[in-house]
């Protein structure tokens, strides 16, 4: 299953080891769920992290979550690029999810939450995906595998 993970979700993961963020990339295998980002999603994260680390937010196995993220990410380069989301540093995860044709975005972002339809979903040129809570995956998801 493609997943991508908006950094928020990382950042969760990473500031509480024991939350449902943490719990979705200790699940990331490459086998049965693989996330996607790119490289720009990459620099958002290392600048999340920094400032993260500055306030002394990050927990102490942050460094082994973080590990295990890129163990089940791929890196991709987008090829398409979508001018959808009110704010345009979204677009990049619609524009990660178009490439690798990902079944879910996994956000709390709610400029992307406010882009799907009541199915959850969103139409990407000729490819759907679904754009759901961490929880919302979990339940819906994960739950019924």
């Amino acid at each position: 299953m493609k997943i991508v993970m908006d950094t928020n979700v990382v950042l969760a993961a990473l500031i509480k080891p024991n939350g449902l963020a943490a719990l979705l990339i200790k699940a990331l295998d490459r086998e049965f769920l693989t996330n996607y980002t790119s490289e720009e999603g990459i620099h958002e994260l290392i600048l999340e992290i920094g400032i993260l680390a500055e306030k002394g937010k990050l927990s102490s196995g942050w460094k082994r979550i973080l590990a295990r993220y890129f163990r089940g990410t791929v890196i991709v380069s987008p090829s398409v690029n979508f001018d959808i989301s009110p704010d345009p540093d979204d677009n990049k995860w619609l524009e990660i999810a178009y490439e690798v044709r990902a079944e879910y975005i996994l956000t709390w972002d709610n400029h992307l939450l406010g882009l799907r339809d009541l199915e959850k979903s969103l139409t990407l040129k000729d490819h759907v995906v679904k754009i759901l809570k961490p929880i919302e995956f979990y339940r819906e998801v994960l739950k019924q595998s």
